[in-house]
């Protein structure tokens, strides 16, 4: 599935419209409590391909679009846990020798965020750090590893149960395919729901 320039745009005028109408009761974070959503992400490849490169000729790697999907809870004012999930739609690798390949990769993470609310709590920027799985697919092979990611973002309430944000993460994986280490910059627009 390949996501769009006019499905991104979609889905930028949904959350205008979202924000739009929310209603202007208590627009500050919730101290404590469950929260969830998901975003649209863009991921900048960091791959290391220098040894492939040796057999396989110049290669080139596009970027790829994705989703971003999560899950925590709030324990106190300043730090949460996060679980997310995120996919992208293949990074495509071209190479001399070899021709396209297609590199699709999900990970599912628990970070631990901390942050510091201020403007009457209304903005929220915070850093994460955290660690889990990826599950990573090239043509006919998949492997499964390791993934680990650090970042930062910041979040303004629109109210008590509505966030949006953009949130930049370092993504690392522990596996590789024909020593390509998968390594790549995340930045997402979010959306939060906060009960």
């Amino acid at each position: 599935m390949k996501i769009s320039f006019p499905s991104v745009l979609a889905w930028l005028a949904f959350l205008a419209v979202l924000i739009y109408f929310s209603s202007d009761t208590q627009a500050q974070m919730k101290d404590t409590g469950v929260f969830i959503g998901g975003g649209v992400s863009y991921a900048w490849n960091n791959f290391d391909t220098d040894d492939l490169e040796k057999v396989a000729g110049n290669i080139s790697t596009d970027d790829a679009w994705g989703f971003n999907l999560f899950a925590g809870y709030r324990f106190i004012k300043y730090f949460s846990l996060e679980a997310n999930h995120n996919w992208y739609d293949s990074f495509k690798i071209d190479t001399d020798n070899f021709g396209s390949l297609d590199l699709n990769v999900y990970t599912l993470i628990l970070d631990a965020k901390a942050m510091y609310p201020f403007f009457e709590n209304k903005l929220v920027p915070y850093v994460r750090l955290g660690g889990g799985l990826m599950h990573a697919e090239l043509e006919n092979e998949d492997k499964d590893g390791f993934a680990g990611n650090v970042g930062a973002g910041i979040d303004y309430f629109i109210n008590q149960n509505i966030s949006i944000g953009i949130d930049g993460k370092y993504v690392w994986g522990a596996i590789e395919f024909n020593d390509v280490q998968i390594e790549y910059f995340v930045g997402s627009f979010v959306i939060g729901f906060h009960f």
